[in-house]
């Protein structure tokens, strides 16, 4: 009975308190509403400076006080020295205007301006109409901006990042190469120490997918790159072996050994072949093997797997090995520890025909060659990099650019398809990673914007680069595992001339 009278008592509480809820909460809401109508009062009556309503618009944001000078990443929004408190609008506005310097889209929305005043359609001025309507009354081709294919020099470049293309399946160790397909747009390929090599089909639209993972049983990939038409890979290491990989038939063959090398120090191996470099041309019927302890070159034939020639450096270590261009190279260049960039003619008389001094470097460490042979670049131990052409007033080599943008030895270097992007990176610093115009024009600008927008560290240390075949897709491997990858947005508007 006891209890029953005290449930029944409870319920009578729980009655009332439900009752002192009820009237509270419609009080609050009273006052909501009053905050809400005040509030669309206050945005019908605001205009801003172009004479336009905005869309939402918050009065407390002017009562704030965000101190820019406590967060290091804040910082950067300083636009006096000293200054250490500013307002909540004067905040937004700098975190709005540092996003369109960084990010390549100060423009993206132009669109959404307040546009002067159309003139009237009667007008007989074509100077005075809009760009649309001269366009339409005259006879340039629509697509005329981009039959060229030509990347303007400046200081932002146009571009998306990515999610990573290897997301969800990273590899277990540091990716050692990062290489796309010659032919098929989007195939890209990623080795690591893990003894794997992984294709995955990248696209901007969707994330990427995967499409195949190698296991090389007893081989730490250094090294992955496809080969003639794209049909099979070579894939090395630090071993005295290499594998090469059928892609239409998934076969994995092993080569024992890189035989007939004169110059090798065990007089008929290399024991090791972690420096791998194809030509830049899928019709070549070449790949070298170089040898950092005894300066010897082995080049190989594509098709049969077997030495073709040697060459030898005069310097004790050869650092990098390139091509020139088209389907039976005519030249191929190397270098060494001794900051000479050797000429050799490999298409007659396999003879060095010059040596030149990579200027301002004690030790190169790496060198490529752009896709048409016009261009060559090598990276220093100190960070400097060297632009040449090649083969010019009969100079083999002539420096056009030094640049400095990088303090730590360059660990790659890689020219797109078109010849108008170098990317530059090094291992050894966080964030190291620059692409530089390198197109017509001579300029050679080094884009701000790239990799802005990310914190530094964020890419941590890069190892490798490449370019996809048609320039639009760029990957980096670092020390984490992950494959970044970005679109370059200019390359997917490109329009052949023929």
């Amino acid at each position: 009975m006891l209890f029953t009278e005290n449930k029944s008592k409870k319920a009578l509480i729980s009655s009332e308190e439900q009752g002192s809820q009820k009237k509270r909460d419609k009080k609050k809401g009273k006052k909501g509403a009053k905050a809400l109508a005040d509030g669309i009062s206050s945005w019908a009556t605001s205009v801003n400076s172009d004479g336009v309503v905005p869309a939402w618009s918050d009065a407390s944001v002017d009562k704030l006080q965000v101190n820019i000078e406590d967060r290091s990443r804040l910082r950067k929004l300083k636009k006096e020295e000293g200054e250490t408190l500013v307002t909540g609008d004067i905040y937004m506005k700098r975190l709005q205007d540092h996003y369109n310097t960084t990010s390549g889209a100060a423009d993206l929305f132009a669109w959404a301006k307040p546009q002067p005043p159309k003139p009237s359609h009667h007008s007989e001025n074509i100077d005075e109409e809009d760009p649309i309507t001269q366009l339409l009354k005259s006879n340039t081709s629509v697509f005329s901006s981009h039959t060229t294919g030509l990347l303007k020099p400046g200081q932002r470049l146009d571009y998306t990042k990515l999610q990573h293309a290897n997301n969800g399946s990273y590899h277990a160790s540091v990716v050692t190469a990062v290489e796309f397909h010659p032919s098929e747009e989007g195939l890209l390929a990623t080795a690591g120490l893990d003894r794997k090599v992984q294709l995955y089909s990248v696209a901007r639209e969707r994330e990427s997918q995967k499409v195949q993972t190698i296991v090389l049983p007893d081989l730490p990939v250094y090294q992955a790159k496809f080969i003639g038409d794209g049909s099979q890979m070579i894939i090395s290491g630090n071993r005295k072996y290499f594998y090469y990989y059928d892609l239409e038939a998934n076969k994995l063959e092993k080569v024992h050994g890189v035989h007939g090398g004169a110059f090798s120090n065990t007089g008929d191996a290399l024991t090791s072949l972690t420096r791998l470099f194809t030509p830049p041309s899928p019709q070549a019927d070449l790949f070298a093997f170089a040898d950092g302890d005894s300066g010897s070159i082995s080049v190989l034939s594509q098709k049969t797997k077997k030495m073709a020639f040697e060459l030898k450096l005069s310097s004790s270590s050869c650092t990098s090995v390139g091509f020139s261009g088209g389907p039976d190279p005519r030249l191929l260049y190397a270098v060494g520890d001794q900051a000479e960039i050797y000429v050799w003619d490999i298409r007659h008389s396999r003879k060095c025909l010059s040596k030149v001094q990579d200027e301002g470097c004690f030790n190169t460490t790496h060198l490529t060659v752009s896709a048409d042979g016009s261009q060559l670049a090598t990276g220093s131990h100190s960070g400097v990099v060297n632009v040449y052409k090649t083969e010019t007033e009969g100079k083999p080599l002539t420096l056009v650019k030094s640049i400095l943008n990088l303090t730590t030895a360059i660990t790659d270097l890689k020219f797109d398809p078109t010849g108008q992007l170098l990317a530059v990176c090094s291992k050894w610093k966080k964030n190291a990673l620059r692409l530089i115009h390198t197109g017509p024009g001579g300029t050679f600008t080094t884009y701000q914007n790239f990799p802005a927008g990310h914190a530094v560290g964020v890419l941590k240390y890069p190892l490798c680069m490449g370019f996809s075949s048609d320039s639009q897709y760029f990957a980096m491997g670092n020390d984490e595992g992950k494959a970044h990858l970005w679109h370059l947005s200019h390359f997917s508007g490109r329009v052949n001339s023929d």
